[in-house]
């Protein structure tokens, strides 16, 4: 540390019995009824004196057994007399001292040490000094600004002693320890010995310290996890428990939290936040699989968990993307349906990512290490409609594109080192990566048939296509309204209709019932965009052009052809009882769930004209409802 001119400095009682102590230590005559005699500049200049060259050499015994040669400063370097006082203040004694008595927390560990700039020099040469082979690398860094995802670098152990000299330090420098202990694949611990010294920083390091909780991972089970760590919706009283025994839901891990987080929406998947981010996702088939930490793997996140992460802690679409993929690679991403024979076929994940100027296509899936993860990210052109279907569609990557293209570092290295690329051709995600292809047209069909609603040129022949492109140009620009078309969609008038032929009955029922694996070669229905089996699908809305209404979520319980499509606010305090409330298990009228089934289970059986009446309703209340918000 510098020291620093005293004059103009005004001492307290406390301070100025300090300085007449030092003083006399020294030999200095205290003239206290002298009004010219100034006790501060005498001292300085006792000090500058004495000061000589900077670095002392001396001895230093840990215990009773160790002992070894240190260079280091100064006691009068070490401080400044206006604010810290004139002793050396023993953290870094007592830091020590505890690293001694407790070796096992330390040993084989990578460690970050925060100090100022000339101890940390003198680390690194006492190190060598004393023969450690020892890997120490010392550079500047800003607590609260070097946090961006290209700060690299992960440890097991952080430390630092008497750092903290002024309150306004106490923030940065625990969003640098959270920033660094969330890089890290191991619920790790930041050391750190404070000298208490004034009533206003042990205010603000007490209130600090209580924010810097663990943020805890949860698997992916048949329901949200169960418990009393996340809101309202989730308490334990509110479980159904006649037909299985519920309990809180273990964490299967847990990475520091920041010190505050955004809301969200979410389903069974997350939705959207209160800072407009908003994502879908597609569960996709991929070439690598994982297992979680808690069925005997090394992955921690899966995409239910990493969507959450996104949503709570970024403010736009590139952000949560770096997010998501940065926690990917660190703490071990996994798929659904791992240690089945489904396995391969969920192991992969794709997220539709939006906020109000941009949208983003991201793939994801493990590594073949199963603790780490393999993705990549397309931004779709701002007048293009690009789609997804459990397959991945993004193929080739300009890794210098960094507008419209982000990936992970792995990402060619280990398809060539598998034999999916072979480093000469161009490179294409979805051939290298992507599971094999379903015998039905389920996926291509579908996102087909999106892209030939948004542009009348594509042709249906090509749906067919595995190969399709990525995207393609709206003939015009698409409403709500629009989008909620699309997802309700059979392929009507196309020779794909599923409300026509022998199989939609007398009545052109669309729906139909999935046959088993091992009859798909004999004959199979296609799979429709909108689909009895859907939980629910939604819209979101984000306008950057109108503040009253961009955070807008369309939101529709069961089948889309049946369901309206209701309005609900990301930034309010509560969902809708009708749309929150419910159980798989019991039909409830309160539930807009059970009542637009009900309606879709009686109007599929008559489609043809019960349909329309159905239909009519959805524009009439939607319209009203888009017209009011």
């Amino acid at each position: 540390m510098m020291e620093q001119d005293l004059d103009g400095i005004g001492l307290s009682a406390d301070a100025l019995a300090a300085l007449r102590e030092f003083a006399l230590e020294r030999g200095i005559t205290v003239e206290d009824d002298d009004e010219s005699f100034d006790i501060r500049k005498e001292v300085q200049t006792a000090l500058e004196e004495e000061k000589g060259p900077n670095e002392d050499k001396f001895t230093y015994s840990f215990g009773d057994d160790i002992s070894i040669q240190l260079n280091g400063l100064r006691r009068d370097i070490g401080q400044t007399l206006n604010s810290t006082g004139l002793t050396l203040w023993r953290a870094g004694d007592f830091l020590s001292d505890f690293m001694f008595k407790h070796p096992h927390l330390f040993a084989g560990k990578r460690a970050l040490e925060d100090g100022d700039d000339e101890s940390m020099v003198l680390l690194e040469e006492n190190c060598k000094l004393n023969g450690l082979d020892t890997d120490v690398c010392c550079q500047k860094l800003l607590w609260g600004e070097d946090l961006t995802p290209e700060t690299q670098g992960t440890y097991d152990v952080l430390i630092g002693a008497d750092i903290i000299y002024e309150k306004d330090y106490v923030g940065p420098l625990f969003a640098t320890a959270s920033h660094f202990l969330a890089r890290s694949s191991d619920a790790n611990i930041f050391y750190l010995a404070y000298t208490k010294r004034n009533v206003s920083i042990d205010y603000v390091l007490a209130r600090v310290i209580t924010k810097v909780v663990v943020r805890l991972m949860f698997n992916r089970c048949v329901a949200c996890a169960v418990g009393t760590t996340r809101g309202p919706a989730y308490d334990p009283a509110l479980v159904d428990r006649r037909f299985f025994n519920w309990t809180d839901t273990t964490p299967i891990a847990q990475i520091p939290q920041v010190q505050s987080t955004y809301g969200y929406i979410e389903g069974v998947y997350p939705i959207m936040n209160d800072h407009r981010v908003a994502m879908g996702e597609s569960t996709c088939a991929a070439k690598f699989v994982s297992k979680p930490v808690s069925g005997g793997g090394r992955a921690r996140l899966d995409i239910v968990e990493l969507g959450r992460l996104a949503l709570e802690r970024t403010t736009c679409a590139r952000d949560a993307i770096a997010l998501m993929g940065g926690m990917a690679e660190t703490h071990g991403y996994y798929g659904s349906f791992w240690g089945t024979p489904s396995a391969f076929e969920n192991a992969g994940e794709a997220l539709t990512i939006t906020d109000p100027t941009e949208a983003w296509m991201l793939h994801m899936l493990p590594d073949d290490t199963g603790a780490s993860a393999i993705w990549v990210a397309q931004r779709v052109h701002d007048n293009h409609v690009a789609a997804v279907a459990n397959r991945f569609v993004i193929r080739e990557i300009n890794f210098t594109d960094t507008d419209h293209f982000m990936a992970s570092a792995n990402v060619l290295d280990i398809a060539k080192r598998h034999g999916f690329w072979d480093g000469v051709a161009p490179f294409d995600f979805t051939d290298a990566y992507a599971g094999p292809p379903d015998m039905t047209l389920s996926s291509s069909l579908r996102v087909g048939r999106v892209l030939s609603l948004a542009n009348k040129d594509v042709n249906v022949d090509t749906f067919a296509d595995t190969t399709l492109f990525f995207s393609a140009k709206a003939d015009t620009l698409l409403t709500v309204q629009d989008v909620m078309r699309f997802q309700r969609d059979h392929y009507e008038g196309t020779k794909f209709d599923l409300t026509k032929g022998p199989a939609s009955g007398p009545y052109g029922d669309p729906n139909r019932y999935e046959i088993a694996d091992a009859d798909v070669g004999t004959g199979h229905f296609e799979r429709a965009i909108g689909i009895y089996e859907a939980t629910y699908t939604f819209v979101s809305v984000l306008d950057a052009t109108n503040r009253h209404n961009d955070h807008i979520c369309r939101f529709g319980p069961y089948s889309p052809d049946s369901t309206i499509y209701t309005p609900v606010y990301a930034l309010a305090t509560a969902i809708p009882a009708t749309l929150r409330h419910g159980s798989l298990r019991e039909f409830d009228m309160h539930s807009a769930f059970w009542i637009n089934a009900l309606i879709g289970n009686y109007a599929s059986k008559w489609y043809a004209f019960a349909h329309p009446v159905v239909s009519a309703c959805q524009i009439q209340t939607e319209t009203h409802a888009l017209e009011r918000t």
